[in-house]
Formats: structure tokens, C-alpha cells, sequence
């Protein structure tokens, strides 16, 4: 029985569970000490008594393989818990990173327009001043032309 106990019943195979189990095999002696003796002494008394611890360990052995599956089960559920998360955390500061890159990307983009646009206001600013000048000029050449041919 101790011999399978020691082979992980989880499909985790890195999963390992370690118990002291002296403390119940000297439990264990005990009852086959007091049987034997019982036995021979015909006494219904410690017969009972170890009968009772006889029932004591076998329960005990079942508690423990169901702890120790629990325990391999929920141990290969962190295990692959962590595996995904530290997949994840990775991702998203791949992410993150090329989301930086754009963003300064686009802040320089925003800035080069920036400037293109102040430059053509300013540009659009002297066409108009031009356009007023050439209108006043032409204006003021109309009228000398009109004062001409009366």
C-alpha cells in the first residue's frame, strides 16, 4: 500500500506529496502487537480496541488519498494557471510596448503637422494680404484708367 502511495496520482508528473506516515505505522504495530496478544489472551476488550484502530487507520489511509488527489489536482491547476497568466502578462506588454511606439510615433507625427499648419496659415495669411494689394492695385489701375479715356 505505501508503494503506490509514493506514485503521484495526478497527470501532473512533477506533482509530489509527502506525509508523515510513522506516526501511523506505529499505530499499525501497535494493533498487530495487541491482536496477536488479544488473541491469544481470548480478551474481547483490547480486540475491540484494536478493531477500532484497525477501522481508525483505514480511514485515515482514505483521507489521505483523497487529500493527496486534491492536492496533485489543484497543484497542476496552479501550475497551469501560472503558465497561462505569465503567457498573458507577456502579451500584453508586448502589447503595451507597441502601443507606446505608436503613440510617440503619432505625438512626433502630430507635431510635424503642427508646424505645417502654422506654416501654411502663415502662408495663407500673406496670399490673402497679396490678393488684397493686387485688388487695390488693380483697383487703383482701373481708376487711372477710366480718368484716361474721359
Amino acid at each position: 500500500a505505501d508503494s503506490r502511495r509514493s506514485q503521484p496520482r495526478s497527470s501532473c508528473a512533477s506533482t509530489k506529496v509527502s506525509h508523515r506516515r510513522g506516526a501511523m505505522r506505529s499505530v499499525s504495530l501497535a494493533c498487530h502487537f495487541l491482536a496477536t496478544s488479544a488473541l491469544q489472551d481470548g480478551d474481547n476488550t483490547i480486540k475491540a480496541v484494536v478493531v477500532k484502530l484497525r477501522e481508525m487507520l483505514a480511514k485515515n489511509d482514505k483521507q489521505h488519498d483523497e487529500e493527496r488527489t486534491k492536492y496533485a489536482k489543484f497543484k497542476c491547476y496552479c501550475d497551469q494557471n501560472t503558465e497561462q497568466k505569465t503567457q498573458e502578462i507577456a502579451d500584453a506588454a508586448q502589447v503595451l510596448s507597441e502601443t507606446s511606439a505608436d503613440l510617440d510615433r503619432l505625438r512626433a507625427s502630430n507635431g510635424e503637422k503642427s508646424s505645417e499648419k502654422a506654416e501654411m496659415e502663415k502662408e495663407l495669411e500673406d496670399a490673402i494680404t497679396a490678393i488684397k494689394q493686387a485688388v487695390e492695385l488693380r483697383s487703383k489701375q482701373n481708376k487711372e484708367y477710366l480718368v484716361r479715356l474721359t
